[in-house]
């Protein structure tokens, strides 16, 4: 095949392909020029080891590849984390999970009421307990190609005073986290999902708890109306996390997860959420360390507008999603089985 004809068939293939020769040089087609990949993106291609699903120009993608003394040959597919896998993997935690939930609940009602080491013993395994939840959501949430949304007329200032209310509740076990508000006080209203608003946020205020140093966190979140958009800043003491996290998460290979870290799938699943609003989602360095700004369109809703209800759903089987996401930050104290629920 001479030249020319080969770059005909390699430009006109519509997956990304790149082809990286002896000399470093990179090769790519019209469709990996649209993902316009960073210099770390394709660092991280370079090293390519044969892993299948990688994160790349902010989202997944599933790699098929071959390595010669040539050079390096790759093809990109836009995958959603193992998709089949997650979901497989998820199903069988959640029949597990329902299982190990209703023996614990089981095992608390017949414990006598002066058993406080008990208790304690009880708080670490429920604590365990919700941080495998909190998995098994962020796989569901990975290996769904589109997320699941209702959108309706929603008051930023409204969504965000409840949603305060329930952060403060969880994190007030023992007085290491402090939470500030504020959000303005006339409504911001906007087209919107406020299960996935809490969810994008929850994650963000993880994230921000489980940098603060010495274990104590202050935290602030800040709403208000900037021309025709709605900002959130999420901020807190100490190193929140680096400018480059939305480009090169934390966690990158399903075989190589480390200890304590979770899956690291908060961010992509937070940036899937705002993309999904038509919003934006930036990590902004401080004189502090960092913050998250979220920025979303404001919106007010036609004349006559009717929301239709949302679907009854209901993938955390009726525990708090919020609680769930940050269980990888609170102590076991707020999962004493004495600890109140949220109402």
């Amino acid at each position: 095949m001479d030249a020319p004809q080969f770059h005909s068939n390699y430009d006109s293939f519509p997956d990304p392909l790149l082809l990286q020769m002896a000399d470093g040089q990179w090769l790519t087609n019209p469709a990996a020029d649209a993902l316009c990949l960073s210099q770390t993106d394709l660092e991280q291609l370079a090293a390519w080891d044969g892993s299948s699903s990688v994160w790349l120009a902010g989202q997944f993608f599933y790699i098929q590849g071959h390595r010669t003394a040539e050079g390096l040959f790759l093809l990109l597919c836009s995958d959603a984390f193992l998709s089949s896998a997650a979901a497989n993997l998820s199903s069988q935690l959640r029949q597990r999970l329902s299982q190990a939930f209703g023996g614990l609940s089981t095992l608390n009602d017949r414990l006598p009421g002066d058993a406080p080491e008990l208790k304690e013993d009880l708080s670490v395994v429920n604590r365990a307990l919700f941080q495998i939840f909190r998995i098994v959501t962020e796989l569901d949430s990975c290996a769904e190609t589109e997320l699941l949304s209702h959108k309706v007329c929603v008051d930023l200032s409204e969504w965000l005073c409840h949603l305060k209310d329930e952060l403060g509740h969880w994190c007030s076990g023992d007085g290491h986290i402090t939470l500030h508000v504020e959000f303005p006080n006339a409504p911001l209203y906007t087209m919107a999902d406020p299960r996935l608003l809490d969810c994008m946020v929850t994650h963000l205020v993880s994230n921000a708890i489980k940098a603060a140093p010495d274990g104590k966190a202050d935290l602030t979140l800040a709403l208000k109306k900037q021309g025709e958009q709605a900002v959130l800043t999420v901020g807190g003491s100490g190193l929140f996390f680096s400018p480059t996290a939305l480009t090169d998460p934390l966690w990158n290979q399903p075989a190589r997860l480390l200890p304590g870290r979770g899956l690291g799938l908060g961010l992509p699943i937070a940036q899937r959420i705002a993309a999904l609003h038509d919003g934006a989602l930036m990590i902004v360095p401080t004189k502090e360390g960092s913050q998250a700004v979220f920025s979303l369109p404001l919106s007010v809703p036609p004349e006559g507008y009717l929301a239709s209800p949302a679907p009854r759903v209901e993938p955390t089987g009726g525990f708090s999603l919020v609680r769930i996401i940050l269980s990888d930050a609170l102590p076991p104290s707020a999962f004493h089985p004495d600890f109140p629920d949220f109402t």
